[in-house]
């Protein structure tokens, strides 16, 4: 069994997986414990990373007795240099999956959610809340039914609730932003041991009987400077830009005939601007080539994607050095009605980039990275820049907005005062700035061209 544990929204820092492995045989389990010894240097944030740092020990914990062994390395041979004994209370490095009852008295099992596909395998949701208004974060929890039963147990509540299905995933959500800060996951990997793992099991089986170790009060750093080199730097490997690890997968209902019939509804005779952008939108969308990708997890909201022929040309795309990669996006809802349509250019830093790598919406909306560094934009259908955003070094460098104020004095309700609003973000500090753009009457910023309001 594998264990995984990561931070996708963790601001400024690498998308960091740890893994811990775990062996279990009846009633006892073997747990690896790897542990970080230093920082890795600078990597861009958002980087997903797999740090593979040394072993610190190895635990053989007899769940009967709840007697723990303490190891240097995993080999038959290999003899406990510490004798513990655990508490319910006991602070230790590893999943206590062993606990009577996993789900806090605080809380309160929630709706069902919509079930979710994850690399093609189906998953039942469970949203459990908290009564403490300090707990700014509630779980989704991820159940299996069809997996095969176990000895450890993520929410035994839960598994109590809907039998036969095992909880394998739990998600913690920030309930203000409505993005996940932690993600807690288990897999088998193997339904049986090797000899060497059975020889093991025996053998420290065997030294647990026959210890003459004094027991101990458990405790977590014990020995651990006297069997570690310290020095020794973690093996980081980067997975590619287009991985779809741990990445939810989108669910969609609709189909390259539903946008052109959304499009073709959305002509008007007082709108020739953005008659004419939806005219060359139906002539240079490449609806074979149509994807989706996941906008809100929990709101099951998917991002449609179709890319556009670079014949087709706003009158923003001249704001840049480089001809931009084009891109029709529409907002899919739970019910897979088409709640937006948006055109997005994308101006990347280093020519020769022919297509935007997967799940790169996906990142830039839900963890603010980018693999790919430039500039993108946000077009309306009405041919109105709405936003820009820019990327360096994998991380979201500076947003601007258009925004408009209404002039209760003027007498057309449409004119407005035009500002465009500036965030940097440099390192740890965020720059703001405002810039007065100009006064307008036609519902556009000026050196827009749009349809009057």
């Amino acid at each position: 069994m594998q264990t995984t544990a990561y931070s996708p929204n963790f601001k400024g820092k690498p998308v960091e997986l740890r893994k811990n492995k775990i062996w279990f045989k009846d009633s006892t389990v073997i747990y690896e414990f790897r542990i970080e010894m230093q920082s890795r240097g600078s990597i861009a944030a958002g980087t997903i990373v797999k740090s593979d740092y040394p072993v610190a020990a190895y635990y053989y914990l007899d769940l009967r007795t709840m007697m723990c062994k303490q190891y240097d390395n995993f080999k038959d041979t290999a003899m406990p240099v510490y004798n513990f004994v655990l508490k319910q209370e006991d602070h230790v490095p590893f999943w206590r999956f062993y606990l009577s009852k996993n789900t806090p008295q605080d809380s309160t099992i929630g709706m069902d959610l919509p079930d979710t596909t994850i690399e093609n395998v189906l998953y039942k949701r469970v949203k459990i809340t908290y009564k403490n208004p300090k707990k700014n974060w509630y779980n989704v929890y991820y159940l299996k039914c069809d997996a095969a039963q176990n000895i450890v147990h993520i929410n035994r509540t839960l598994e109590q609730l809907y039998p036969g299905c095992k909880a394998v995933r739990s998600e913690m959500v920030d309930r203000e932003k409505n993005t996940v800060a932690n993600v807690f996951e288990y897999k088998i990997i193997s339904n049986t041991l090797t000899q060497t793992e059975k020889s093991i099991f025996k053998n420290w089986g065997e030294n647990a009987k026959n210890t003459k170790l004094p027991v101990l009060p458990f405790e977590i750093n014990k020995g651990f400077s006297e069997n570690i080199k310290f020095d020794e730097k973690p093996i980081i490997t980067i997975l590619p830009p287009d991985s779809t690890f741990f990445k939810p997968q989108p669910i969609i209902k609709i189909n390259p005939d539903d946008v052109k019939q959304w499009l073709q509804k959305e002509f008007s005779s007082s709108t020739p601007i953005k008659n004419n952008i939806i005219k060359k939108l139906l002539q240079n969308a490449s609806f074979d080539k149509m994807y989706a990708e996941v906008l809100h997890e929990h709101e099951k909201e998917n991002l449609i994607i179709i890319p556009l022929k670079k014949e087709f040309v706003t009158q923003h795309t001249e704001s840049k050095n480089i001809f931009p990669l084009q891109h029709l996006i529409l907002v899919e809802t739970a019910n897979g009605e088409i709640r937006r349509g948006d055109i997005v250019l994308f101006f990347p830093d280093k020519p020769g980039v022919k297509e935007l790598p997967k799940n790169t919406f996906y990142n830039i909306f839900n963890s603010e990275f980018n693999s790919l560094d430039g500039t993108y934009a946000l077009v309306g259908l009405g041919d109105v820049k709405y936003w820009e955003m820019d990327f360096k070094d994998h991380q979201k460098t500076e947003f601007r907005v258009w925004r408009g104020d209404q002039k209760p004095s003027e007498e057309s309700t449409n004119c407005r005062a035009w500002y465009l609003d500036i965030t940097r973000h440099l390192n740890w500090n965020i720059q703001q700035e405002r810039k007065y753009l100009g006064n307008t009457c036609t519902g556009c910023p000026p050196n827009q061209l749009c349809d009057k309001e």
